[in-house]
């Protein structure tokens, strides 16, 4: 009998193993679980911070040479350039974040004095918060943090010593000085990097439009010739086992529980739960990740973004050149939360793109401790070669010339449009009226950028831009041909 109960016993045990086996029955034992959850990629602290250094690198850096008000000359560093201007820059400012400073707000003429020194001038993205930077120094609680919201330019003169001066998100600008000079202040060492510089190696920057008050820094030629470059999307959905790799990390442990939808317009989309999380890819490569996030509690600053960071690293990762871009604060459904834009760079040029797309190429919103959405559109270079159209970079002042009167249209209609939108009245034939000299007193800014030209295709080609800020309003310009291709706010 018992012989009998062995056998049925045994008979039991092949058919269910059977079962399994052809079936792919698998229950997951307490050790594999342990194994996965090890294996989960955790983000180290040294990661984290070396991650947060790079990020809240300026944008770019106008090295200037000096020569006077009205015959100042200065040159653009690019984002590959930048690092050991910005290393030189930061063992200095480390100082004003951490002593005692007389901090007080001057004029604009003070501002653009110092300016057209020897100075180094480090753009940061619009809004960043002086408390990141200032986490950076180990220094929440200081002079800048107190009487600055955030930072737009940090000016360093050459040879002004204890000073440097800021301006701020809103335009306003500030002149720090250290109390006490420490002796170890590594001013000299600024001086001799700076003066050591050839001149004649850079593309020559002046303020052409000093007759209308404008100091804005436009070339007289470029002399480089920037290549237009092919580039692709780092997600594809042509390759599903590849994205399927890609987009695990969004859902840890559960990608066993995801659903993927296909549709017609080549979107892939990954569901867990009944929208407790999804990861929807377009065939462009556009990822936006989308996460419940129940009634989180508000978090400070510092921890949104080390939230922030620690997300993308342990997903897509930081495409390189990345910088903070813009921080705003957000509230929804009564929580309250931060919402980080980053831009990023391709051989040293900012990459932009049109706004209706995204906005930035890559934005985190963080409530809590949780991140409830992730946007990103990121390109990578192809291994093609390069097209550098024989005429090079047409210069910017050649562009406005050329583009003058569209301009002044475009510019009156703006004023028109904010005047209907306030209520504001006029007699008909003055209002819209605005001079050539107007016009070139608002231009803020011009720079050399990358753009993306278009979101319909996976693979594209980069082409060289003038970005001209005006009235606070983007204009980007076909640096190889003049021709206008957009306008964004």
């Amino acid at each position: 009998m018992n012989k009998e109960k062995l056998k049925s016993l045994l008979l039991v045990f092949l058919i269910i193993t059977s079962i399994m086996l052809t079936q792919r029955v698998w229950f997951r034992s307490p050790l594999e679980l342990l194994q996965t959850e090890a294996s989960y990629f955790e983000v180290s602290e040294e990661l984290l911070e070396e991650t947060r250094r790079a990020v809240l690198q300026p944008d770019r850096l106008v090295l200037g040479f000096g020569g006077g008000v009205n015959n100042s000359h200065h040159t653009h560093i690019d984002h590959r350039n930048l690092p050991p201007y910005w290393e030189a820059g930061k063992k200095l400012l480390a100082h004003f974040f951490t002593q005692e400073l007389d901090v007080q707000v001057v004029p604009e003429e003070t501002y653009f004095q110092a300016f057209s020194a020897r100075n180094l001038e480090f753009h940061f993205g619009q809004g960043m918060p002086a408390s990141l930077p200032a986490a950076m120094f180990g220094s929440m609680d200081n002079d800048i943090t107190q009487n600055l919201h955030s930072i737009q330019k940090i000016l360093i003169p050459a040879r002004e010593q204890q000073t440097i001066y800021l301006m701020d998100a809103e335009g306003t600008y500030y002149q720090l000085t250290l109390e006490d000079m420490p002796e170890e202040i590594p001013w000299p060492d600024f001086v001799t990097m700076l003066e050591e510089k050839s001149f004649s190696s850079y593309v020559k920057y002046y303020p052409l439009f000093t007759y209308v008050e404008n100091d804005v820094l436009l070339p007289l030629s470029y002399e480089k010739n920037v290549p237009r470059i092919f580039v692709e999307s780092t997600m594809d959905t042509g390759n599903e086992s590849r994205l399927h790799e890609k987009v695990r990390s969004f859902f840890d442990e559960n990608f066993d529980f995801v659903k993927m939808i296909r549709e017609t317009t080549g979107s892939h989309i990954y569901m867990y739960g009944y929208g407790q999380q999804e990861v929807r890819v377009s065939k462009t490569g556009r990822l936006e990740y989308t996460a419940e996030t129940g009634n989180e509690s508000g978090t400070n600053l510092n921890r949104a973004f080390n939230i922030a960071l620690e997300f993308i690293l342990r997903n897509e990762g930081f495409p390189e050149g990345a910088y903070l871009q813009e921080v705003t604060p957000i509230e929804e459904n009564g929580n309250r939360g931060f919402r980080f834009a980053f831009g990023y760079h391709i051989q040293g040029f900012s990459v932009e793109q049109k706004r209706q797309n995204l906005s930035s190429p890559i934005i985190i919103e963080v409530f809590g401790d949780s991140v409830s959405r992730y946007r990103a559109m990121t390109r990578q270079v192809m291994g093609m070669p390069e097209v550098r159209p024989e005429g090079g970079i047409i210069s910017p002042h050649r562009l406005i010339e050329d583009h003058f009167n569209a301009l002044l249209e475009d510019l009156e209609n703006r004023i028109v449009l904010e005047k209907d939108e306030t209520g504001e009245e006029e007699e008909r034939g003055q209002e819209n009226t605005i001079s050539g000299d107007e016009l070139l007193r608002r231009i803020e800014d011009v720079v050399l950028v990358y753009w993306d030209r278009k979101d319909t295709h996976r693979r594209q080609m980069l082409i060289p831009a003038w970005r001209m800020t005006i009235d606070g309003e983007k204009y980007y310009f076909d640096a190889h041909e003049g021709i206008w291709l957009n306008r964004e706010p």
